[in-house]
């Protein structure tokens, strides 16, 4: 930026310009925004804490629930698709038809 203006001002000796923004840098804009935002409400963050704790250990009792319940509803769908599979097989197959 600096060489543009350089250059600029060579070439235009009437005119004078200044490289500097004259404005608010982009670090500088960080600085001010930080600094009026608000501070943390701690009592938020607790509550919020609280939260998350409580969810962690619902999904933690929901997934050991699920873990002891999971071999009988393993065993139970097996059972239904050999029950599904052995009925699509009788359809199909024109030996198991009785002739009528």
């Amino acid at each position: 930026m600096d060489a543009l203006v350089a250059d600029f001002n060579k070439t235009h000796p009437g005119i004078v310009v200044k490289s500097d923004t004259g404005g608010t840098t982009a670090d500088h804009m960080l600085e001010k925004v930080q600094a009026s935002l608000a501070p943390p409400n701690v009592s938020v963050w607790r509550e919020l804490d609280a939260l998350v704790i409580s969810l962690e250990d619902d999904c933690r009792r929901l997934h050991a629930r699920y873990m002891r319940a999971r071999d009988p509803l393993v065993a139970l769908v097996a059972r239904l698709a050999g029950v599904q599979r052995a009925r699509s097989a009788a359809v199909r197959s024109p030996e198991t038809r009785v002739a009528g």
